[in-house]
């Protein structure tokens, strides 16, 4: 195992300043431990807010940017450069994250052969329609399957 930092990606976002349930869930996956993390900026300042005692860099800094998958992984890429990580450990949602390790392989991040599986659910609530409910998610994760081979990310 090499030097190792987990990265992790945010999925939907609540209303009114609220990270959603699946980004809590999401942090409740690592909170306890012990390893530098790169996370998209809701998962970021979500892990600050319950005490999370790692390491922790954010990926699209400015509240309220939207990155998509890949430019947040890109992102992600360059600190582990910069910080001199040589694999990473992936964590998202369960239905996003087959995407997430293709973009990451596309990108040239080396996977760690560690995961952390979870159950996460899906936020009624969330701003990002798409995000609401298994059904809705992985029809358009079909679409965004076919633009993102066709844009050379995956």
């Amino acid at each position: 195992m090499g030097k190792e930092c987990l990265i992790a990606l945010s999925f939907g976002m609540g209303r009114k300043k609220h990270y959603g349930k699946s980004n809590y869930r999401i942090c409740l996956e690592m909170i306890d431990l012990n390893i530098p993390i790169i996370a998209q900026w809701e998962i970021a300042n979500l892990l600050k807010q319950l005490g999370n005692k790692s390491i922790v860099v954010s990926v699209g800094q400015n509240e309220g940017e939207y990155l998509d998958t890949y430019a947040v992984l890109k992102k992600a890429k360059k600190v582990m450069d910069g910080l001199g990580y040589l694999e990473a450990i992936l964590v998202g949602h369960q239905d996003h994250l087959p995407r997430i390790k293709m973009m990451a392989k596309k990108i040239g991040i080396k996977i760690s052969n560690r995961e952390i599986k979870a159950n996460i659910p899906y936020d009624t609530k969330s701003t990002q329609w798409w995000t609401r409910n298994r059904h809705i998610f992985l029809s358009r994760e079909i679409l965004v399957y076919i633009l993102s081979f066709l844009r050379g990310q995956i």
